[in-house]
């Protein structure tokens, strides 16, 4: 995991061990079935190649220093030597990148028109707050429809009206994408939009939604191979900047 950029900290650990144990109706003397303390560190005496490492200072304190020439070019040679283990150097069309943008349903309002002298001006607004979009695109310019979550559980109008054509729907609460939305993106959209040929790399940023049990399960049978743009550098390599 930390491998592809996904360092996992205990309790990323023993939840999905936990989870593990959950699918499988394993028994175990763990309490709700999560590990403890004693197996985690039993856990890492069984795995001596695997050590606890220390990650950077938070993304606000570390961001201008993180964000160097030097940062930017050891991550290009670490993901360089990824792609040249799993021959994915050549074509550039089975490198994909996906990210989420937010928008906005109701834009601060500025200056509008009326009569001179009015003193109250109304202006209507929509109410639906916002969308999120996660878009992907490929190393050669190429795109899948992208998926539209919208905020609500019911909805009283089309949301999907005048959406790229093939376009995903999801919904959530409050418009953010979630680990289940993003496994059925990746699981009905995605592996279905791109070319047969695998395997392919997905690029995308350490969110907590992007990676779990299920879709490395589901990566692995499909050949999936994904990759992160750590924290602070997706901000400046990512896709939303195009």
């Amino acid at each position: 995991m930390a491998e592809i950029g996904y360092g996992q900290c205990r309790q990323q650990v023993t939840t999905m061990v936990s989870r593990i144990l959950d699918k499988y109706k394993r028994p175990n003397p763990f309490p709700n079935n999560i590990p403890g303390k004693d197996w985690w560190y039993a856990f890492l005496r069984r795995h001596p190649e695997i050590t606890l490492r220390t990650p950077p200072p938070a993304l606000e304190a570390c961001r201008a220093k993180a964000c160097t020439p030097k940062a930017i070019s050891s991550w290009y040679i670490d993901y360089e030597q990824f792609l040249l283990r799993n021959n994915l150097i050549d074509p550039p069309q089975k490198i994909w990148n996906c990210d989420e943008s937010g928008f906005s349903l109701c834009p601060k309002s500025g200056k509008v028109l009326a009569a001179s002298g009015t003193k109250i001006v109304y202006y209507t607004t929509s109410s639906k707050g916002q969308i999120t979009v996660l878009a992907c695109v490929n190393a050669v310019g190429g795109s899948i429809p992208p998926i539209y979550i919208f905020p609500g559980v019911r909805f009283s109008y089309n949301p999907m009206e005048g959406c790229v054509d093939g376009s995903y729907f999801g919904k959530s609460e409050n418009d953010w994408i979630t680990q289940e939305l993003f496994n059925g993106w990746l699981e009905k959209h995605f592996v279905c939009h791109i070319p047969p040929e695998r395997p392919v790399c997905l690029l995308l940023d350490g969110h907590g939604s992007h990676i779990d049990l299920d879709n490395s399960k589901f990566c692995k049978e499909n050949g999936i191979l994904l990759y992160c743009l750590p924290p602070p550098i997706h901000l400046i390599l990512h896709s939303h900047l195009a």
